[in-house]
């Protein structure tokens, strides 16, 4: 028979970080909720900072597409050119 791999570690972080005060006192010896090791600390810790990093590359490149668009417009001659002027 094989053992089940346990509980998300992110969920694991998750509920020790926001919600172990709401746990009563009998359960939280349970496996669900015991505090997650110092190892799935950092993963989760550096998966986060690496998923924040491509949103907020996302997020850039969308508004310097954005940006691009607007002086496309602006322009307006009915010509599809693009100048470029510098940020100010």
């Amino acid at each position: 028979m094989m053992d089940p791999p346990g509980i998300n570690p992110y969920k694991k972080v998750e509920t020790n970080e926001k919600y172990k005060e709401f746990i009563p006192i009998h359960l939280q010896d349970n496996v669900l909720y015991q505090t997650p090791t110092e190892c799935e600390k950092k993963i989760v810790t550096k998966e986060k900072g690496e998923h924040g990093n491509l949103s907020k590359n996302k997020k850039q490149k969308m508004l310097k597409e954005a940006e691009l668009l607007k002086i496309e417009k602006i322009a307006g001659d009915g010509e599809k050119k693009q100048v470029d002027v510098g940020k100010k």
